[in-house]
This record gives C-alpha cells, structure tokens and sequence, in this order.
C-alpha cells in the first residue's frame, strides 16, 4: 500500500519562520524609513538635537537591512540573523530614548514613549514563530526599559510627576511586569499554533488511516474491490487524454480452494499473504494490485505502449506465484491462470476491460491451467 505524505507541523513552522523574517525585514525598511524622515523634520525644522540621533540611528539600521538582504531570501532562518536585529531593534529604541530624555525631558520618554513601544518589538520577535527569540526580545526589552528608568530617576521633573505619570518605583514594576506580561501573551501564540497543528497532523493522519482502511484488503494488505474501479476509472480517464494504453491483469490461483478445505482456512490465508507479497514485488512502482475476490487478484498496468510488457509481466508473476512455499513444516504449490485486456486496443470502457479480462483467464483455465492469454486474439497461453 501507498502511503500518502503528511506534511509534520515542524515543517509548517519552518516555514512560517522564514515568512516572518521576510516580513519583519519589509518592516524594518518602511519603519526606519518613516523614522528618518521624521528625525530629518524634527532636526532640520524644528531645531531638536534628538533628532540627529534618530537620523543616526535609522540609517545604521537601514544599513544593516540592507547587508541582511542575501540571508533574507534563503529557504531556511539564519539564527544569529533574527538575535541580531531584534538586538539592533532594541539597542537603538533604547539610545533614542536616552538621546531624546538628554536633550529635552526625560519624563515622557522613559515612562510613556518606552512602555508603548517596547511591546510592538517584542511582537516582531514573534512574527519568526520561535518561543527562544520571544524571551530573548522580552528580556532585552525588560533590562533596556529598567536601565532607563534607574539613569533618570533622579532627573525626573517632580512637577510633571504629579500631573502626567507615575514615576516612583513601585510604577515602574508594574511597568515591568506589563512588559513580562506582553511578552508571556506573545510567547502563547507559537505555542497555541503548535497545538493546533498537532491536533490537524493527528486528524489528517487518522483520516488517512481511515482511508487507507477503506481501500485496503484486510488479509492481504494489499487495494480492494472498492479502490480497483476508483484507481482504473481514473487511468481510463488519463489513457484517453494522453493517449497511452492499459494492461488489466487477471489473476485466478488454481488449486488454492484444495489447501483451505485440507489445512483449514489459517493456512491457507499465510498462503494467500504470501502470493500477494510475491505479486507486488514484481510490479512497477505505478502498478496497482487489488484483491477482487476469494482467490483473484487483478493488476493495473498503466501506463504501456507495448502489450508486451503486460505479457512480460503476467509470466514474471506466473513463475513468483507457483514457486513451492513452506508453512508449518507443509510445502504448499499453487499455480495461476492469468488474462490479460488492452484498453484503446480491445476495449473500450472499464466493464468491458475486466470483462475481456476474465474471459481470458477463462480460456487459459479451459486449455489446462497455468498460463497466460490476451483477450483480443485469445493467444499467448503458455
């Protein structure tokens, strides 16, 4: 039996990794972008010193934007390319605000403008789909936020402090807390989506299983009666548009009902197992085997263009089917008589193709069993 692919979550989040990085580098080119015409009006039309420093600090990171470009554009994420710019992300919010608090007032930058934007980086880290990088970006933003506060905390404006903000520490705990907060919801969403897709890997694999059920012969293993005329409908279909041809291989095993009714039924289902393993190892890897009744199986052969090779074939599984076989200290022999139709040749539906197909496994019986025939001539019995 064929198995289908299952796509593991593992891939999924690869993927989705590399998507992230893709898309957080498209960020960094419009946000730095944004940041360094506004710096530009704020130092060259306004007069502010800070500025300067956002100028500064948009270039380097459009800079680094641009010597990350060739590892952007790989199938798999470079690490140390993700820890670096969430560092660079973090690194230069953190020396903006330190620049803007120097040249003017520290007490909006450091409590207000911090704690807003702090969290929008640390969703950044999450656009990658990595739980590592999501602590790392909370905890840099978690020291960068602190260390800010603890430099000017004595340069607070007192006036200002009773009127806009809290600036004592016990705020700026929960100003930290808030930030660890930010980051643990943040840090749920990889972790959600990878159970998600476990739940949908372990749906899809029952599915297929359930599937697999539902074509497969359950002593054999090998398709049923159900899948044949799905599986041979659909090479009918191909061998029309693409015109090519298909061989249906008949198979009914002679002498089999004798080993049922003298070893029983438990023997002769090892048997049964055994001749359709020899079968399959024969086939081509597009060659489809079905067990259609008690003791006939039938063979799909699609595509061919020479008859031949069905006939080539049919002997091939002639001899694997008759060579002696050993359970239980018994040698068992069974023999096979095989019909072979040609669709485009001497038919033309799926009724007709297993119709001719078992006439000619009739033939070969009534000529004495344990041999090969086409239907179209009725020749090549051996």
């Amino acid at each position: 039996m064929k198995s289908q692919y299952v796509v593991q979550f593992e891939e999924i989040f690869s993927s989705e990794s590399v998507r992230g990085e893709r898309v957080h580098w498209k960020i960094n080119w419009l946000l730095y972008s944004i940041i360094l015409l506004l710096s530009s009006i704020v130092y060259f039309i306004q007069d502010n010193e800070a500025g300067k420093y956002g100028m500064i600090l948009s270039l380097v990171n459009l800079f680094y934007n641009l010597l990350i470009t060739r590892f952007i554009n790989r199938e798999k994420p470079v690490l140390w390319v993700r820890y670096v710019t969430m560092s660079l992300n973090v690194m230069s919010l953190t020396a903006y605000i330190y620049m803007d608090a120097i040249n003017n007032s520290p007490n909006i930058p450091v409590t207000s403008a911090a704690i807003l934007i702090f969290p929008v980086i640390i969703f950044f880290g999450a656009l990658r789909m990595d739980k590592r990088l999501i602590v790392w970006t909370t905890a840099e933003c978690i020291v960068a936020l602190n260390a800010l506060f603890f430099r000017f905390y004595n340069e607070f404006d007192l006036f200002v402090e009773k009127r806009l903000v809290s600036m004592d520490i016990l705020s700026q705990v929960y100003r930290t807390i808030y930030l660890g907060m930010c980051g643990l919801l943040v840090y749920s969403v990889p972790l959600s989506m990878m159970r998600v897709l476990k739940k949908q890997q372990l749906l899809a694999q029952e599915s297929l299983e359930h599937k697999q059920r539902a074509f497969q012969d359950a002593l054999t293993g090998v398709y049923n009666r159900f899948y044949f005329d799905q599986h041979l409908s659909a090479c009918i279909q191909s061998a029309v548009r693409n015109n090519h041809k298909i061989a249906l291989l008949y198979i009914d095993l002679n002498g089999f009902k004798q080993i049922n009714d003298t070893y029983g039924h438990d023997l002769g289902d090892m048997v049964l197992k055994s001749i359709a393993e020899d079968i399959t190892s024969n086939l081509r890897p597009d060659d489809v085997i079905a067990r259609i009744g008690g003791d006939e199986f039938v063979v799909v052969m699609s595509p061919i263009y020479d008859p031949n090779d069905a006939n080539d074939l049919a002997h091939k599984l002639l001899t694997a089917i008759k060579q002696k076989r050993f359970f239980r200290n018994i040698e068992f022999s069974v023999g096979a008589s095989i019909g072979i139709s040609i669709f485009k040749e001497d038919t033309d539906t799926m009724e007709q193709m297993i119709k001719y197909a078992d006439k000619a496994m009739y033939t070969v019986k009534k000529s004495g069993k344990d041999g090969v025939a086409f239907y179209e001539f009725n020749k090549g019995t051996s």
